[in-house]
């Protein structure tokens, strides 16, 4: 008898002009844009600082981290608290600004497929995918928390 192929419950996350997809495990929380108060002395793509759950955690952008604009203000704009993996993380979580309600999707070896992509140099970038025929992100957190701790430590921050 075949084996059914091993799935692996995602979250599909839609930004501007591309998506990331993430294991459903490393996401805290999709919820109501938060207005981030900015620190002065970071980079364009760290919006700033949000309270969610009582707690300041920092909010990227990741259309600024990848070079673009950072997109105005929309109506449908949320915002995806992703857990810091790592295991020297200086910060427990990430707001991430994203465009859309994301999505559960499953994936499986016939879903996913590796993509060749200008993104992958970018920080907070680990490979461009095909997902399901469609492009996207597979952020790497580790990368993306190293730089949001420095950018905080740098402007004087404590994390």
């Amino acid at each position: 008898m075949a084996q059914a192929p091993e799935t692996l419950r995602s979250v599909l996350i839609p930004l501007e002009r591309t998506q990331i997809v993430l294991p459903n495990a490393a996401v805290a929380e999709v919820t109501a844009y938060v207005q981030p108060e900015p620190v002065e002395g970071t980079e364009d793509w760290l919006l700033g600082m949000v309270t969610w759950r009582g707690v300041r955690i920092p909010m990227v952008s990741y259309e600024a981290l990848l070079g673009d604009q950072v997109p105005s203000d929309r109506r449908g704009v949320r915002m995806a608290v992703f857990y810091a993996l790592s295991p020297n993380r200086k910060v427990d979580f990430i707001a991430v600004r994203v465009a859309e309600i994301p999505r559960l999707i499953r994936l499986d070896e016939d879903s996913l497929h590796a993509a060749p992509s200008a993104d992958e140099a970018a920080t907070g970038v680990l490979r461009s995918v095909e997902i399901y025929g469609d492009t996207g992100l597979i952020p790497d957190l580790d990368g993306l928390e190293a730089a949001v701790a420095r950018q905080l430590t740098q402007a004087g921050v404590e994390v």
